[in-house]
């Protein structure tokens, strides 16, 4: 069976035009000539992160339903929701000999949203929408998470991000942090 990334054509795609357009010669140095202008750095930098949340959505998502070919029952979702969010965390834990060490001081930004997405995609599957719009939700509502910080759909995510971080008594900010889970686990 091929990597769940590999089953759909659009992420590989998606990664061989973004790595043609960004080291291919001719288009290097016109994007070095124009990228000077702030106006083409900034929707360079739009289009960066929109591709990267769309590329995070489609893992997210492949590790979702690979899930669900394995864990076929309808009551167990808990590991669909973990390894889709695994999936989405955009490359957090790699390499594995790293572990668990991203998560020691603060829970990155990317582990937060991929989570989030992945609920999302949960909840909109299973009631009533399909593959393809919920994907299309997902993606949006990351774009709007990376574009938006001070958006409804943001407000939502940090009253959910601080009940989940004093829930495992991690803090966003080391320095008013209580305890590390390292530290607990002492």
């Amino acid at each position: 069976k091929p990597c769940a990334l590999f089953k759909r054509p659009e992420p590989i795609v998606t990664l061989t035009l973004a790595w043609l357009l960004y080291n291919t010669s001719h288009l290097s140095s016109i994007r070095t000539s124009v990228g000077s202008i702030k106006v083409v750095q900034h929707l360079w930098y739009m289009v960066c992160a929109a591709s990267f949340e769309v590329f995070r959505v489609a893992n997210l998502t492949a590790w979702f339903q690979q899930s669900r070919l394995v864990y076929n029952d309808p009551g167990v979702y808990w590991p669909s929701l973990i390894l889709g969010g695994l999936g989405g965390c955009g490359g957090v834990f790699m390499p594995l000999s790293k572990g668990l060490s991203p998560l020691e001081n603060n829970i990155p930004y990317n582990v937060r949203t991929a989570f989030l997405g992945s609920c999302l995609y949960y909840a909109s599957t299973r009631y009533g929408a399909s593959s393809d719009e919920s994907r299309v939700v997902v993606a949006l509502v990351l774009i709007l998470l990376r574009f938006l910080p001070n958006s409804a759909v943001t407000s939502t995510m940090s009253l959910i991000d601080s009940f989940l971080s004093s829930l495992l008594g991690v803090s966003e900010h080391p320095k008013t942090r209580t305890k590390t889970m390292k530290e607990k686990l002492k």
